[in-house]
């Protein structure tokens, strides 16, 4: 990913984004979790370690241009899941980053 900086202007509406453990292709994580599972790929992260390092990706455009792009690289590794955004206090939410769009 080329940039990555807080969202100081998140939406107040659900969303969904995408959340990525980074580093978790190349730290060991994926293949503790995937050992965990019999190697299928598909687990339940309820490793607060795993979970405290999360963050969510808003891919959404900012709509400032007609066209805009955005260039995402990452190993099929990395520990990700689709979420849905809810702006409430007392939910995992994990940090809210927007990669800048070009």
């Amino acid at each position: 990913m080329h940039q990555r900086m807080p969202n100081t202007s998140a939406k107040k509406d659900r969303f969904r984004s995408l959340v990525v453990v980074p580093r978790s292709h190349c730290d060991g994580t994926f293949q503790h979790l995937c050992n965990g599972a019999g190697g299928r790929g598909k687990v339940s992260v309820r490793d607060l370690d795993v979970t405290s390092r999360a963050v969510q990706l808003d891919l959404r455009s900012g709509g400032k241009q007609q066209h805009e792009s955005l260039f995402v690289a990452w190993d099929s590794r990395v520990v990700h899941q689709g979420h849905t955004h809810v702006p409430c206090p007392g939910l995992w939410n994990p940090p809210l980053l927007v990669p800048s769009f070009f």
